[in-house]
């Protein structure tokens, strides 16, 4: 074991000197959450607050009824109205940006509704950027009379509101807050630690490999009394904690982003309180764990395979998307941890975490993914060392 120490120190602190290790393992894994939500998610809070505030200047084009619903736009606070000519282009209004929208009323409008009709109207308004949420404005104003007209028309015939509404349905899910936000956001969290497990171990393993046969440096490591076996183990356990760090890292990373914004996401960052428990925490690196053992006996294999740095990358590069696959699959709400489904690897862990964080765990396909992914992480392990003790791997050129 003191060969296997003395490797993992050597190849552990030539990681550290690794712009790319670095970047990899410590610099996305800081970045990436507080960008992810602390910069998309304040300037995405910034913008609906500005179309929230923001003046609505509607145009109507004449001629317009004498009828409340125009008094209550303007009178709508933060609604600006204003007439156009009867023969303006309500298109070419919006398109022109005179305004952010206009409305043209049906020339019986004002008798539909007195004679008990629907009254038609056309809202003209530009869906793309904060145009939604206008039109959303406007039309509170609208539902808000449509709700006045049809409760005095119910009352005007001697019924009370509950004729229309016969049965009233109240909801009481049972689902807790927990595992509301765990089925939503569970898979989203392995989806992102996975791929920076994978990422964090990449790099170390393509140096640790094809990067000590470029540099000559191997030959030299082996001439050494260490027995391969030691020295792969040292090189392996350098390579699983890279990818533990940077999946580490980034949920640290997370944590801090999510409760510093507090105030700014409302509620949100003490919602997901319950789903990071020490126990679920410790559960999901224990997964992780098994996960990244193999995810460096590959990767490790493959980098020895390689004649060279950039081939190595041009070979692992692409195994990315084979990970992207069944994590975005396990996303679905609809895919569940089954005994069948706890058998695929990625995916299980997917499921096996959204299951975890959502607090409504079922120990039996979640024993069946530890034990697929520990015969799964022993297979790659002893497949890696007997992949690189061959000579011809070692010494391809």
């Amino acid at each position: 074991m003191n060969i296997v120490w003395s490797v993992f120190k050597k190849e552990g602190l030539d990681t550290l000197r690794d712009r790319r290790a670095i970047i990899a393992m410590i610099i996305i894994p800081m970045v990436l959450f507080p960008v992810l939500f602390g910069g998309i998610g304040f300037f995405a809070i910034k913008e609906v607050r500005k179309a929230q505030e923001k003046l609505v200047r509607i145009g109507l084009v004449q001629p317009a009824p004498d009828n409340a619903l125009i008094d209550k736009l303007k009178a709508k606070e933060g609604l600006e109205v204003s007439l156009l000519e009867s023969g303006a282009d309500p298109m070419k209004e919006v398109e022109n940006s005179k305004v952010d929208a206009v409305i043209v009323f049906q020339s019986d409008f004002a008798e539909q509704l007195a004679a008990k009709g629907a009254g038609k109207m056309t809202l003209y308004y530009r869906s793309t950027g904060n145009g939604r949420i206008l039109r959303g404005r406007i039309m509170n104003v609208v539902d808000d009379y449509r709700k006045e007209v049809r409760e005095s028309r119910i009352r005007g015939l001697g019924y009370t509101l509950d004729f229309i509404n016969p049965v009233q349905v109240e909801f009481e899910d049972s689902a807790t807050e927990q595992e509301q936000i765990g089925e939503a956001i569970g898979g989203f969290i392995p989806y992102i630690f996975i791929i920076l497990a994978f990422t964090g171990a990449m790099y170390p393993a393509i140096d640790l490999g094809a990067g000590e046969k470029e540099r000559g440096t191997l030959e030299t490591l082996l001439t050494s009394s260490a027995p391969l076996i030691q020295i792969l183990m040292g090189k392996l356990l350098v390579t699983i904690c890279s990818g533990l760090f940077a999946a580490s890292l980034s949920l640290t990373s997370m944590a801090i982003a999510l409760f510093s914004m507090g105030s700014m996401m409302g509620d949100f960052p003490s919602s997901i309180g319950p789903m990071l428990q020490p126990m679920n925490i410790v559960l999901f690196f224990s997964l992780l764990l098994l996960l990244t053992i193999f995810f460096a006996s590959f990767l490790l294999a493959l980098s020895f395979f390689a004649k060279s740095f950039k081939e190595a990358q041009s070979i692992i590069s692409p195994l990315m998307a084979a990970i992207l696959f069944p994590l975005l699959f396990g996303m679905m709400p609809w895919v569940k941890l089954t005994y069948v489904t706890a058998l695929v690897p990625i995916l299980n862990i997917s499921l096996a975490s959204k299951a975890i964080f959502s607090g409504n765990v079922d120990w039996g396909p979640t024993a069946i993914v530890y034990v697929s992914l520990a015969v799964l992480a022993s297979l790659g392990f002893m497949a890696c060392t007997r992949f690189v003790g061959r000579e011809s791997i070692l010494f391809r050129i």
